[in-house]
Order: structure tokens, then C-alpha cells, then sequence
């Protein structure tokens, strides 16, 4: 894959990002309305809404994989560093709170909730490297 400028690549992450995103939120508010409105879903709705609340989380993560292609080392370095610590926060959550639940500690939480955590996390530890580097 050839290499782009900065400016390049970040438009194009945010030309495959933006609709995604989109269709993630309306997708997020309409299958559990659809479910709302349904006299006893069955099985399979309910599975038919979360996958499709679900995929396009995986679709933007290969679209940062494409961006991450189509940048320069340094870019490349920030950003993967960036997310290794913003994993590294969201799993040292989960493990926590995993045992917390399992001695009955803490109640369950919703697992679905640890991609949007990265996502926070990632873009916060970004935003503190470039602002310290500069």
C-alpha cells in the first residue's frame, strides 16, 4: 500500500470512519425500538440487532488499521503506542472488575461497554503523547 501525507491519510480515515460511526449510532437506537415494538422477539432478532450494533465497531477498527497503512512511522508509532496504552487501561479494567464480580464484589457489567472504553482511552493517551511531544 502506498504511503500517503498526514493530511491525506486523515482524510481518508475520516471519509471511511464518519459513515460508519453514523450508521453505528442509528443502528444503536433503531434495533432496540424495532425490538420495543415487536409483541415477543424472537431469538434471532435479538441476535440480529446486537451483530448489527456490533459490526461496524469491528469495520472501524480495520479502517484505524488502513489509516495506520497509509501513514509515516512516526504517525504509525504515536498512534499504536497510543492504543497498546489504551488497551492496556481498558484490560487492566476488565480483569478487576472480572474478579470484583466473581467474589461478589462489584455487580456485572456490560461487557459491551469495553470498546467505547478503548476508544476513550486511546484517543485521551493520544491526545496527552502528541501534547507532550509538542
Amino acid at each position: 500500500m502506498e504511503k500517503k501525507n498526514f493530511t491525506q491519510a486523515n482524510r481518508n480515515y475520516k471519509r471511511r470512519f464518519w459513515p460508519l460511526i453514523l450508521i453505528y449510532v442509528v443502528l444503536c437506537f433503531a434495533g432496540p425500538f424495532w425490538l420495543a415494538f415487536t409483541s415477543e422477539p424472537a431469538k434471532w432478532q435479538y441476535i440480529v440487532v446486537a451483530l448489527s450494533n456490533a459490526l461496524p465497531i469491528i469495520f472501524i477498527l480495520g479502517v484505524m488499521g488502513k489509516f495506520l497503512k497509509e501513514t509515516d512511522e512516526y504517525t504509525r508509532e504515536q498512534q499504536m503506542s497510543a492504543m497498546l496504552i489504551g488497551g492496556g487501561i481498558v484490560l487492566s479494567f476488565a480483569v478487576i472488575w472480572g474478579f470484583f464480580e466473581l467474589y461478589q464484589i462489584a455487580p456485572s457489567f456490560w461487557s459491551f461497554l469495553y470498546g467505547p472504553m478503548f476508544f476513550a482511552a486511546w484517543g485521551v493517551t493520544y491526545f496527552l503523547r502528541t501534547k507532550a511531544t509538542s
